[in-house]
């Protein structure tokens, strides 16, 4: 009895330690308990072997997988040090791309003043939900940063699952598409913008005409003088307001007023609405306090919006109602018109870019996707409501102190 218990002894420990395989058979000699116990032993290494080896194949194939994986991946300890990495993340690290963590930090003494990758392991920590981020560094390069939190038992961040993808060129590509909506909605206002400027030119011309050609005392000169610099000054105020539209820039986020963004493209619209009989009703919230925003892009986002819905509204000689207020502690801008609404078919497809519904040459379907665009990087969401009595869109954008 001892040597045959002697020998799976024998076996347990070199499995144990490493010196023996799980992948073999000890001979039966008896059909007593220790042949019984010799056949059993036997079955639990072969189904502990099987799974063994499914383990190893499966941990071959996630890391494969995981290395991969183009972009940088990692696993970060709370002192930012790495665990694992794949090998897009390792590149960023040799060549010392501040957008993944290479040395250990101290997220606890971050400076709430500077965005770097260590304050978002101390966001991580303090708010224990996933967080994703725009990120650019001093080079100019923009980066899309995603951290996802790994709990323990009582629920603490023990540690961080670390995505980041490149954009910079995607950035550059979007700010073209920008600027290829800007000109198409320049063209749609283009009517009206020569409208704004003759307006005053007639004015400026009478004016001028009467100056060099008519005898008049000081105080008629005086007047006809003011008419002329108060022509001039509303044609520039349009050119700059124009200038200030088309022009290509970078995020650039600034205290804002959502109230005066609103009023500042109704006025680029205001012929084209006049026009087509259409009568605006505004319900702008008083004490909206500013919110963190580029005037130039939410102003976009503001005019492709109104510009969609006076298309829907064409020839109805419809209402556009606008409201601003402070909902759950976000800013709700609404703009809303008296089309006819959005088909449900076509309702799920609105923000897909190229996507459009306008004649050949009138569109580029890029309005709404840009828009949707613009608004996510003001960390904010853009919401639509449709029925056959009309379209509700809806811009909630963070208020920021």
């Amino acid at each position: 009895m001892s040597r045959p218990l002697g020998r799976l002894t024998g076996i347990f420990k070199g499995i144990a330690d490493g010196t023996k395989p799980l992948n073999q058979d000890i001979p039966v000699q008896s059909k007593d308990e220790i042949g019984e116990l010799i056949v059993s032993f036997n079955q639990m290494a072969r189904h502990l072997y099987e799974a063994h080896e499914a383990m190893r194949k499966q941990t071959e194939t996630l890391k494969t997988i995981f290395e991969g994986i183009s972009d940088p991946l990692a696993l970060i300890r709370p002192d930012c040090t790495v665990e694992l990495t794949n090998n897009a993340y390792r590149e960023w690290m040799a060549k010392g791309i501040r957008a993944v963590f290479k040395e250990k930090c101290n997220p606890e003494s971050c400076d709430p003043d500077t965005i770097c990758p260590v304050c978002f392991i101390k966001r991580l920590k303090d708010e224990k939900r996933p967080i994703s981020e725009y990120w650019e560094d001093e080079e100019g390069r923009h980066y899309y940063i995603h951290l996802y939190p790994v709990f323990d038992d009582r629920g603490e961040v023990i540690k961080a699952v670390h995505y980041v993808k490149d954009i910079t060129e995607r950035r550059q590509v979007e700010e073209q598409m920008r600027i290829a909506e800007k000109l198409v909605a320049i063209g749609q206002l283009s009517a009206g913008l020569a409208h704004e400027i003759n307006n005053p030119l007639g004015g400026i011309r009478l004016c001028f005409n009467n100056l060099i050609s008519t005898e008049m005392n000081g105080e008629a000169r005086q007047k006809h003088i003011e008419v002329i610099n108060t022509g001039l000054q509303k044609i520039q105020d349009i050119i700059r307001q124009l200038l200030d539209f088309s022009k290509q820039t970078e995020l650039v986020m600034k205290p804002e007023s959502v109230n005066n963004m609103i009023d500042n493209v109704l006025r680029l619209t205001e012929y084209i609405l006049t026009k087509k009989g259409i009568r605006v009703i505004k319900d702008l919230g008083d004490n909206i306090p500013e919110i963190m925003a580029d005037r130039n892009k939410m102003e976009q986002v503001f005019l492709n919006i109104i510009l969609n819905a006076i298309q829907a509204m064409d020839g109805s000689q419809g209402t556009l109602s606008i409201k601003t207020l402070i909902e759950n502690g976000r800013c709700c801008i609404s703009i809303t018109d008296t089309g006819p609404g959005i088909p449900q078919d076509i309702l799920p497809r609105i923000f897909d870019p190229f996507f459009t519904t306008k004649p050949v040459g009138e569109g580029t379907g890029l309005g709404l996707s840009v828009s949707k665009s613009i608004v996510e990087q003001h960390k904010g969401e853009i919401k639509v409501i449709t029925s056959e009595k009309g379209t509700t869109f809806t811009v909630e954008l963070p208020v920021r102190q």
